[in-house]
């Protein structure tokens, strides 16, 4: 019988082994993992398979130390495996924030919404970080920036990739080939996150044919660098998003705080 940690690596490959199975599969991923960008590919991959509908995910002690928050009594707590330097690999376990409960003292939790009067902050904050921008519309914005995250992960990663290609679907073509279809379903998956997360209805922007060269990515190492070219790029987008969301709400309140203070004055 596996021990624990034999049971979630098994599970880790098994779900990474059907993600790019279907689209049905890989688009769930994708909607789970725009939720969870701060996580790195093979943390998204195991909370996917465990809880998909996990939306702030962080260890007990930062829940209940940092966030002063308790953790149900009963919550089952979703496994990741942890890989140190130098270190066995182990398992620690993270907690969902619909697992927890606020106290009198709880810290407020942070958990952006894309609206649309954010649009002007945020397209700004990713031209001037992306070089790209909002002409043709915010989620044209997000496609152009996911092409182009594409592309620079395919020329920083490009041998790395072609050595994979053996025992896949992608097996015999040359780089130029493999570039073109390795650019198009990354930066499809990218952007389809991207709109994923700022609730832009993905499923309505992207048509089947966009993602026809996903079960080209069917053995484990290409399948662990798809992911993680969504997952690292994606995350890249989605903080500036964050931050420029933030500083918007703050600049509001300043300005409603002075408001507020000439007039009482």
């Amino acid at each position: 019988m596996p021990n624990k940690l034999q049971t979630y690596v098994q599970l880790a490959g098994e779900t990474a082994a059907n993600l790019t199975r279907s689209l049905e599969n890989w688009t769930n991923f994708l909607t789970t993992a725009s939720r969870l960008y701060k996580f790195p590919f093979p943390d998204q991959l195991l909370i996917h398979a465990q809880n998909p509908q996990s939306t702030a995910v962080a260890c007990f002690d930062t829940w209940t130390k940092k966030m002063h928050r308790y953790v149900r009594r009963g919550a089952k707590g979703i496994a990741l495996i942890e890989i140190r330097n130098g270190q066995p690999p182990r398992i620690r376990y993270v907690f969902d924030v619909a697992s927890t409960g606020r106290k009198k003292d709880s810290c407020s939790l942070y958990l952006w919404q894309y609206r649309e009067e954010y649009r002007d902050a945020v397209t700004t904050a990713l031209e001037n970080h992306f070089g790209i921008s909002c002409n043709n519309g915010f989620p044209e914005q997000l496609e152009d920036i996911s092409i182009k995250l594409a592309t620079d992960y395919w020329n920083d990663y490009s041998r790395e990739i072609m050595y994979e290609v053996g025992g896949s679907m992608l097996d015999g073509l040359d780089e130029l080939n493999v570039s073109v279809k390795f650019r198009d379903i990354a930066g499809t998956s990218i952007a389809y996150a991207l709109l994923a997360r700022c609730d832009l209805h993905p499923e309505k922007h992207f048509r089947i044919e966009d993602f026809q060269n996903l079960c080209d990515f069917n053995t484990t190492k290409l399948i662990q660098i798809l992911g993680n070219v969504v997952s690292q790029s994606s995350s890249q987008v989605l903080k500036q998003i964050a931050v420029a969301i933030f500083d918007y709400e703050r600049d509001k309140a300043q300005g409603n705080q002075n408001s507020v203070t000439s007039h009482s004055k």
